[in-house]
């Protein structure tokens, strides 16, 4: 009787979820989906395509994810004791050199650049949970190094697509300003354009697009993904990862993305690259097309040709079912085999691209005893 009550119980769960959800995402995207038609090759029918195209998932595969997430044990699925964040200072980054380029890790995937005298942002999220909705979702696991309210002026925006977890609204409506830029996919415009942006200061790219920059340019190019915020608006926005040429540096920074040819063209057109920002976490055998494994994203940094690799897209949010800290474990020792060389800065610790200095394994730190 009290495993049925159990599954009853479950069951109500997940239906009311659903709702909750659905009805958010139907709200949300009576004002955002952008009507306008694309005339490029990855767009059909309404919608952006991955190339090479990918099978779409199924309903049953979303219940199935959402209900072992609800009913499975899980081990080490958040860190018991606090992740060490270095605190930085609007003083500390005015003090950097105007010269160079220096990136410092945000959380999850977001960075803060400074780009000779300007500082930049990539997909950054400030909010305390990775959803549509304030009371439930996936909770950071630690605070930001440094307050939306301490940053330096931004001047530019990179946004690599429209999920929760890279693209936070109540982070882009407090830092809006009249000399803001935003370089963004196809598609991301009428997002912003509904939180009351203003659309002439957002530059949208299709794929190996490029948008001219002082001394240099920034270049979406493809990753294979999907975009999105609700029921209704799937893949209605590309996806992408970007290329920055700047101050005689070149960066690559993947967005999401499953493993693909792809990072070898990127290579070809672009590479060396002098330091490369590529996901690793959130993986599963779920959905192997959209997320690459620690194994992949070491070949995909071979594929561009980087000197060397960051690991991001981990240790803030649980976004799967692996430990928190697997995805650094692996990768240190997928590094090392394939002799890449990496770095795991902390949150808050300033990259010099030019001169990068060593990071600790500090993850170690905080790794629940029985795992060391």
């Amino acid at each position: 009787m009290l495993n049925i009550l159990k599954k009853v119980s479950i069951a109500v769960v997940l239906v009311i979820c659903v709702l909750l959800v659905a009805a958010f995402a139907i709200n949300q995207t009576l004002v955002t989906v952008s009507q306008q038609a694309y005339n490029v090759d990855y767009y059909d029918d309404g919608k952006f395509i991955n190339q090479p195209r990918r099978a779409e998932d199924s309903p049953f595969k979303f219940f199935s994810i959402l209900y072992r997430r609800f009913t499975q044990k899980r081990e080490a699925a958040r860190p018991e004791a606090a992740i060490p964040v270095q605190t930085l200072t609007r003083e500390q980054l005015a003090r950097l050199p105007d010269n160079g380029v220096y990136v410092v890790k945000l959380g999850h995937s977001g960075l803060l650049l400074k780009v000779g005298k300007e500082y930049w942002l990539v997909d950054p999220i400030f909010a305390q949970r990775a959803s549509p909705f304030s009371f439930m979702g996936p909770k950071r696991f630690h605070p930001p190094p440094i307050s939306l309210q301490a940053l330096p002026p931004i001047s530019r925006i990179l946004l690599s697509h429209n999920h929760y977890d890279h693209l936070d609204e109540a982070a882009i409506r407090q830092l809006d300003n009249d000399n803001l830029q935003y370089v963004v996919p196809l598609g991301v415009r009428a997002e912003l354009v509904s939180w009351g942006i203003s659309a002439d200061r957002v530059t949208e790219l299709g794929w190996w697009d490029a948008n001219t920059v002082d001394d240099g340019e920034v270049i979406l190019t493809p990753t294979q993904h999907f975009s999105g915020r609700g029921l209704t608006d799937r893949n209605k926005s590309l996806w992408g990862a970007w290329v920055i040429n700047t101050n005689d540096r070149r960066l690559f920074i993947s967005g999401d993305s499953g493993y693909f040819d792809g990072f070898k063209e990127i290579g070809h057109r672009y590479g060396p690259f002098d330091m490369a920002f590529i996901e690793n976490g959130a993986y599963a055998p779920y959905w192997p097309d959209v997320h690459m494994t620690p194994a992949q994203t070491v070949q995909a940094a071979l594929d561009i040709k980087t000197t060397y690799l960051v690991p991001v897209h981990n240790s803030t949010f649980d976004l799967a079912f692996h430990l928190w800290f697997e995805p650094l474990e692996q990768i240190t020792r997928e590094a090392s085999k394939a002799q890449v060389r990496l770095l795991t800065p902390r949150f808050g610790q300033i990259i010099n691209v030019a001169q990068p200095a060593s990071f600790d394994k500090w993850w170690r730190e905080v790794m629940q005893p029985r795992y060391r």
